[in-house]
């Protein structure tokens, strides 16, 4: 694999140093922290104080689990797999129906470690002797999503009404939920994961008519 470069302006934790991350009413142990400035949303509004990369091991599953801002200032959920999984090396659009995998808008990335910039790859921390990793992931800029780096104006009809920013919270929902998935179409039984399955621990949520990007 090869080394990936940090990006200038943004602050980290160090892999080797995880540190309690508070999220969705639980803790977790981050293996990467990320701030962003080029990703991040400008204005105020429910990203303000929010990371723009969270990387962790999934404790109910033992999976490498990431949240990732990307350039539109959306955020993704990504949960990566060894190479003795079933579905290693497939396209995100070739799941069969028959393992259940079903997160926010469905699945939409489905890739090895891209070997980018640590602070905006999808990828696991550089470990000596590490086995390569097969992400899945979903993204937040659908049609019921709020995209804060695109004026309300321009995201279609009823955008004001009917779409909404999906916080940090609500995207570990989603991502421990597909990471519990996963792990079942690998035919092994998880923990609790101290999120239940059919719950977004956080709301997403929308502008405010006075709040402005």
């Amino acid at each position: 694999m090869p080394r990936r470069k940090k990006t200038p302006g943004t602050a980290l934790v160090p892999s080797t140093s995880p540190r309690s991350y508070p999220v969705a009413g639980t803790t977790i142990q981050l293996t990467q922290l990320h701030i962003v400035p080029n990703r991040h949303p400008a204005g105020r509004g429910p990203w303000t104080d929010g990371p723009d990369k969270l990387a962790w091991t999934d404790q109910a599953t033992g999976l490498a689990c990431t949240i990732l801002r990307d350039d539109d200032g959306t955020l993704g959920g990504y949960v990566g797999l060894g190479p003795n999984h079933p579905l290693f090396g497939f396209s995100h659009d070739a799941i069969p129906g028959t393992f259940g995998i079903g997160v926010h808008g469905g699945l939409d990335y489905g890739k090895a470690c891209d070997g980018g910039p640590e602070a905006t790859s999808v990828c696991h921390p550089e470990q000596t002797g590490a086995d390569p990793l097969w992400w899945f992931g979903f993204t937040c800029n659908r049609n019921t999503d709020l995209v804060p780096g695109k004026p309300v104006r321009e995201q279609g009809i009823g955008a004001e009404n009917g779409r909404t920013y999906k916080t940090v919270g609500y995207v570990y929902g989603e991502t421990v939920k597909l990471a519990a998935q996963l792990k079942a179409a690998d035919g092994k039984e998880g923990g609790a994961s101290g999120v239940p399955l059919n719950l977004s621990p956080s709301q997403p949520v929308g502008l405010d008519p006075g709040q402005k990007r």
